[in-house]
Formats: structure tokens, C-alpha cells, sequence
């Protein structure tokens, strides 16, 4: 009998070990250039939304710029997360953004070289285009979360 138990025991600690990870939800945060313009910002912890804009504010027109990624000129807003674990294996985190995928942790920011914990994307946003979906795994054996990006109502696309 006490090997029955140490075996469903072991069992038990091999799933939790080898199992997806749950971590605590990253705070999303404006870029420090507030791609955009001038425009309010909140961010609601719970439900995991990133709000942008209000009545009569403008979202500001960014042109195309390679040196940044951005092949598209368009409405941006830019967003940073900080991963909520230390990243062990930053290559294996991958994203999705509004249907565009991200791997090899392509979105982590660099310095020197180095891979920070940072991530940052510039998502383009339209007046038929106002909330998007960002999915990211921080690491292998990490799960998946899940963010929102709203563009509140009143906002002018100029």
C-alpha cells in the first residue's frame, strides 16, 4: 500500500514539474516615446487591458520606418511588458499579435547585445481596426497569456 501511495505521489510532483507553468500577469506600460502622440493611457490589471485614447484625443500617424521593423506606415501605438519570470531561455518565447506572429523571442529588446526580460511591440490601429489581441509566451513550459489592446471610443485617427 505505501508503495501505491509514493507512486501516485511521485506521479503527481512529475506533472506538476514537468507541466506548464502559470506566472503572474505582466503590467503593459506605454513605450517610452509614446509612439502615438500625447494620448491617455490605463491599464486594467484584472482584466488585462491596455486602454488608449478618449474623447477628442488623436492618435498620431507614423510614417514607415525599416530601422524599427515597421514596413507600414499607420496609426501606432507602442507597447511594453516586462516578462513576470527571469527568462531562462529568451529564444523559445514566442508571440502573436493581432495574427502576426513573432518567434525566437524577435520581440525581446536588445542592449549591447544581450536579450533583456523587455518586450515591446508597435501594433498599427485604424477607426475599423480599434482592439487587437496580444498572445505571449514568455518561455518554453510557460502558458500562454493573453492581453488586450483597446483604442477607446471618441479617439481621432489623424
Amino acid at each position: 500500500m505505501k508503495k501505491i501511495l509514493f507512486f501516485i505521489l511521485l506521479t503527481c510532483l512529475f506533472f506538476v514539474a514537468c507541466g506548464d507553468r502559470e506566472v503572474s500577469y505582466s503590467t503593459i506600460y506605454r513605450d517610452k516615446f509614446e509612439t502615438g502622440g500625447d494620448i491617455s493611457f490605463s491599464y486594467d490589471n484584472i482584466t488585462h487591458t491596455a486602454h488608449f485614447g478618449g474623447n477628442n484625443e488623436i492618435i498620431q500617424y507614423c510614417q514607415p520606418d525599416i530601422s524599427k521593423g515597421w514596413q507600414e506606415g499607420g496609426h501606432r501605438i507602442g507597447i511594453s511588458l516586462n516578462a513576470p519570470i527571469k527568462l531562462t531561455n529568451p529564444l523559445s518565447a514566442h508571440a502573436n499579435l493581432d495574427g502576426i506572429e513573432y518567434d525566437n523571442g524577435s520581440f525581446l529588446k536588445s542592449v549591447n547585445g544581450e536579450i533583456t526580460n523587455r518586450a515591446e511591440f508597435y501594433p498599427v490601429l485604424s477607426q475599423e481596426k480599434r482592439e487587437i489581441e496580444l498572445k505571449i509566451v514568455w518561455q518554453d513550459g510557460i502558458t500562454e497569456q493573453v492581453y488586450k489592446i483597446v483604442i477607446n471610443e471618441g479617439t481621432i485617427f489623424l
